[in-house]
């Protein structure tokens, strides 16, 4: 009965390989922090406002506001939704309030549909993919911004 070499080590060889993997995956998440940017936020500003349609508040719209600072710098839209009387707040991301301070290029959207089954852009594409919309976001405030849009 002789046993070949190779079988003692494949065992420890294998137990290894898997050690060293599972050493540079985690070493890997600790290194990056697992991806959080919460130390990395730029300074922000809040920023709320309404938007009418036509003189009436405009339900269940989609708004952005992207910064226009120079391309060194990333800057990331602030997005929000209106809600029943068209008022809506902006937020940096999904736990934070705010808008990157300095001018912004708003975006309105409102899609025909429902959640499930959305339909088509209701609103004309000056209000959104060819936007004329403005604002300038304060460090002080306060940033509040009413757009009164109309359907033609």
């Amino acid at each position: 009965m002789f046993l070949h070499y190779t079988n003692l080590f494949r065992p420890k060889t294998e137990f290894m390989m898997k050690s060293i993997i599972c050493f540079f995956a985690i070493g890997t998440l600790f290194l990056t922090g697992c991806g959080s940017d919460a130390e990395k936020l730029p300074e922000l500003s809040d920023a709320t406002g309404t938007i009418l349609l036509d003189g009436k508040p405009l339900v269940g719209g989609l708004v952005s506001f992207e910064p226009q600072i120079s391309n060194s710098v990333k800057a990331k839209a602030s997005f929000g939704s209106t809600d029943e009387e068209g008022n809506f707040k902006l937020r940096y991301n999904a736990t934070t309030d705010g808008v990157i301070p300095g001018k912004q290029v708003v975006r309105v959207s409102k899609l025909s549909g429902t959640n499930e089954e959305p339909g088509e852009e209701i609103l004309p594409s000056k209000y959104n993919t060819e936007s004329t919309l403005t604002a300038e976001v304060t460090k002080e405030g306060p940033n509040d911004f009413p757009f009164d849009l109309k359907s033609k």
